[in-house]
């Protein structure tokens, strides 16, 4: 549901008229429709998948080949993850090692970023010779697959959007979308995110990645900069949680390439929150910290060391981003620094 609003000058002092609109994926036929992680994607299963299909070139070939534009399917939040175990059950997912890659991590096969992981207990194993993943319960990564279906996604062919106007006092305000492109950042906020990183949707959200521009070293990705100035979980703000256990080799960069690490990485989380200062129209991506665990210096001349209890006032609440408390993160790696 989307709302739109405005104040008719008569009726100005009593009711807020809002357009109550409601969107209707296009999907073709025998696709089936769904709105995952904010979005809305197709989905539909290649059954049965032939014996020679089981493998990483099937996985990565074989929906496009059968349904252009279409991949094997990526998962990007909880909501997204187990809506499509609970319809479609045991089946092969677009997460790969790509046979030209060296570093033998795992990454969609869609291109997408890894921002979500479900990997069953000790999994993934044996990486050197795994190189695609099956969903029973869980992700399980293997060679050669024993499940007999891949699934396949794809962006709906169009949105129909159907708006009707109606009194609505609780009407929320309209803030006006942002266009984005590589050569205009202006209100979002950036972060290069290295290969195989991921962050995930704790405690304050995650926001919708609005613009990707490929650099060596991996990606630039930027999020809406208009948020808040002191950290909130209101759902949307943040562009999500560094989580130790599937980083522990956590590298942070400022843009000047002094780096960091967590002095304890089992008890520290990093909550990444994309902010543009209003006064002066700088954005960022800041390091908000929760647990007892350090960011210390590690390489590029860092010195200085940021804490939780630094960005809390006296008062209990949270300083504002733009304090010195917070590093401002250019580049985000689970592997290590420099990145």
């Amino acid at each position: 549901m989307h709302w739109s609003c405005f104040i008719p000058f008569f009726i100005l002092l009593h009711t807020v008229i809002c357009d109550i609109c409601h969107d209707k994926p296009v999907c073709p036929s025998e696709w089936i429709a769904h709105k995952s992680c904010g979005r809305w994607f197709c989905y539909r299963e290649i059954s049965p998948l032939p014996a020679n299909k089981k493998n990483i070139i099937g996985v990565t070939n074989l929906c496009e080949q059968t349904w252009p534009r279409s991949h094997a399917v990526s998962i990007h939040c909880k909501d997204e993850n187990d809506y499509i175990k609970t319809n479609f059950g045991n089946f092969l997912i677009g997460l790969t090692i790509p046979a030209n890659t060296s570093t033998r991590s795992f990454g969609w096969s869609d291109g997408s970023i890894l921002d979500y992981l479900n990997w069953a207990t000790s999994e993934p194993k044996n990486i050197q010779t795994n190189d695609i993943v099956e969903f029973s319960t869980a992700w399980s990564a293997t060679k050669t697959a024993t499940l007999t279906k891949l699934l396949c996604k794809k962006k709906p062919d169009r949105i129909l959007r159907t708006c009707t106007p109606e009194p609505d006092p609780t009407c929320p305000p309209v803030v006006p979308p942002l266009s984005f492109t590589c050569d205009n950042t202006n209100n979002f906020a950036g972060i290069q995110v290295a290969g195989g990183t991921f962050v995930d949707n704790k405690g304050y959200g995650k926001a919708d990645i609005l613009g990707m521009c490929p650099t060596v070293g991996g990606p630039f990705i930027y999020y809406d900069g208009r948020t808040p100035a002191v950290p909130t979980k209101d759902g949307k703000s943040a562009a999500g949680t560094v989580m130790m256990s599937g980083c522990t080799s956590m590298c942070v960069c400022d843009d000047a390439g002094k780096c960091y690490k967590s002095d304890n990485p089992s008890s520290t989380e990093i909550t990444m929150y994309p902010h543009c200062d209003e006064s002066t129209g700088a954005c960022a991506v800041y390091a908000v910290l929760k647990g007892t665990g350090k960011l210390v210096p590690d390489s590029g001349g860092a010195t200085a060391t940021f804490t939780s209890q630094n960005q809390m006032a006296a008062n209990g609440f949270p300083l504002p981003v733009t304090n010195t408390a917070y590093l401002k993160v250019a580049k985000l790696g689970c592997f290590g620094c420099p990145i």
